[in-house]
């Protein structure tokens, strides 16, 4: 069978990476273009396409899908259907209708729930103990098409956005690998998405990761770090003496156990650092935070360690002014 697959990120990479494990190969990867990195905003290939190029796999990354020279190319490779996952961009109706058995796409959700643009990061922020993949034919809806299958899969306590998105890409590819042949065999029937259940995500941007020490609960604290650490990051201000307010980013915390144990605790206020047995203690709403790797702006990822070396002295604020 000839299929061409769509992705722009590190977790349709995985998925494909997954298909080549098991000699599922497509005939074209679909990408987004080079876009700029870096502080020097150089120009460069996503890990879908560099992964593609080192498998000899032919790459198309169109600025415009409704490019005339875009859609000869696709329809050059005769492909009997295309899977999508994680590509990034709204799939006009006109290449939804191009010949062949139409678009699979792989949602790492359990639709209709967490439809949308960030459904790994909104059931992290939302607590959930569950979630999963859902394989589904595409029309012009927001992943609103029939669903073929989905799985489900346990939220572990510590899974972050990286962890999670991993663990749900590797699943979804698996779950294509059995489902696709038995769709193309005429076996496995689509089912319609009760849609008064739909629940939408959104994309996050910067103003999301702003932690607010006077309001923020521990767990709320710690569902944001692991939810939006890498995408858009997650952020507060540290302010010690005179010196300039320093905005400092957050990777790795966790909620601090028996805090109410701790001698002093009714002198602590929202955002004051304690520093106990080497560790970096913040006080949020409702109680300490454990923050164990964080980045000063200028600087490079550090421990908590390092960072009590040089800022012993202040305090963590939600606005620097």
């Amino acid at each position: 069978m000839n299929f061409s697959f769509w992705g722009g990120s590190s977790f349709s990479a995985t998925v494909l990476k997954v298909f080549l494990e098991h000699n599922f190969q497509p005939v074209l990867v679909v990408t987004t273009p080079p876009a700029p990195q870096g502080r020097k905003r150089e120009l460069a290939k996503n890990e879908l396409q560099i992964l593609a190029e080192e498998n000899d796999i032919p790459v198309l990354a169109p600025a415009k899908l409704k490019d005339n020279n875009f859609k000869e190319a696709l329809n050059s490779y005769g492909c009997d259907f295309h899977f999508l996952t994680a590509y990034g961009k709204i799939v006009p109706q006109e290449i939804l209708d191009l010949k062949g058995k139409g678009f699979i796409n792989l949602h790492p959700s359990l639709l209709p729930k967490y439809r949308g643009a960030s459904p790994i990061q909104t059931v992290i922020l939302n607590r959930e103990k569950v979630t999963g993949v859902s394989l589904f034919l595409m029309d012009q809806g927001m992943d609103d098409g029939p669903i073929l299958k989905q799985k489900a899969v346990a939220i572990d306590v510590e899974d972050n956005y990286s962890s999670l998105s991993q663990k749900l890409a590797v699943l979804g590819a698996k779950l294509a690998l059995e489902t696709l042949p038995e769709w193309l065999e005429g076996i496995c029937t689509p089912e319609a998405q009760d849609t008064s259940k739909a629940t939408f995500t959104r994309k996050f941007t910067i103003s999301d990761g702003k932690v607010n020490w006077e309001i923020d609960t521990v767990s709320s604290i710690v569902s944001k770090i692991r939810a939006l650490a890498k995408e858009p990051g997650v952020f507060s201000y540290y302010k010690e003496g005179t010196k300039s307010v320093l905005t400092v980013k957050f990777y790795d915390v966790r909620a601090e156990t028996n805090e109410m144990n701790r001698p002093n605790i009714n002198t602590y206020f929202p955002g004051k650092i304690i520093r106990q047995n080497n560790k970096l203690l913040v006080m949020a709403s409702d109680g300490l935070i454990e923050i164990k790797s964080l980045q000063p702006a200028g600087k490079k990822i550090m421990t908590a360690q390092s960072f009590l070396n040089g800022h012993s002295q202040g305090i963590f604020i939600s606005n620097p002014n």
